[in-house]
């Protein structure tokens, strides 16, 4: 490990929401930082307890996938009310300008050659077909299954689709956990009355964890899930948690 952040659970006052999220993902396979629970002393002053996080980068990717790792992405909007169809995963055109909230936020060296696979992924996921070819089916399928679980909208399915990182190595696309502080039903950007917000989202069914209008133009899950043979995997891996 060559980084780490220290959360101090901003909006989670019970220091667990991250926690048990990424404890989640590990145990259901997907790639996932390190974290640990630490107290922290600064010249000697207490300064408290904090989650400490391994930060996505370099020295995740070499211990998880060797030393000659794909490209890694973090997916951030510039501006809310922008088109943010690029971190939606949504094929627009072949131009690299479409897609400047992925390339501009890589966190390795991204080469010409990278970026036109990435879009070439993008473009095969949007067509659904030959999903295999440019997916981490199963990868992707459990990822999902605990965004679903926690209740997570602050997130590739919510209205900011932002929040995750997207690894691609040979054309295949899969996604990394980060950011669980308004999990478990506490997100409420947008809504006029957030003291409902939990009790409105806890009652999404996992087959819509959310509205139709944000369910429908997010392809990576979206076309994953209209395949029978994904779509009832998805489902059998909710037994797991």
């Amino acid at each position: 490990m060559d980084k780490l952040s220290l959360d101090a659970s901003f909006q989670d006052n019970a220091y667990l929401k991250t926690y048990l999220t990424f404890d989640m993902m590990d145990f259901m396979g997907v790639d996932t930082p390190l974290f640990s629970y630490t107290w922290v002393k600064i010249n000697r002053q207490e300064d408290g307890l904090f989650l400490a996080i391994e930060e996505i980068e370099d020295g995740f990717l070499r211990r998880n996938y060797g030393y000659n790792f794909g490209k890694l992405y973090k997916a951030e909007y510039k501006n809310l009310n922008h088109d943010n169809f690029d971190i939606e995963l949504i094929y627009t055109d072949d131009k690299f300008s479409s897609y400047r909230n992925l390339f501009d936020n890589a966190k390795v060296k991204v080469s010409n050659i990278a970026k036109k696979r990435l879009i070439g992924s993008i473009r095969v996921l949007n067509q659904e077909a030959g999903l295999e070819e440019a997916i981490k089916v199963d990868k992707v399928l459990r990822y999902f299954v605990v965004q679903v679980f926690v209740v997570n909208l602050d997130s590739y399915l919510g209205k900011t689709s932002h929040n995750y990182f997207l690894y691609e190595e040979e054309g295949r696309l899969s996604m990394l956990p980060w950011d669980y502080n308004l999990a478990y039903g506490t997100y409420s950007l947008g809504m006029p009355n957030p003291i409902n917000d939990s009790n409105l989202y806890i009652n999404f069914p996992i087959d819509t964890p959310n509205s139709g209008e944000n369910v429908l133009n997010r392809p990576l899950y979206h076309n994953l899930m209209k395949k029978e043979e994904y779509f009832a995997r998805y489902r059998t891996y909710f037994e797991f948690l």
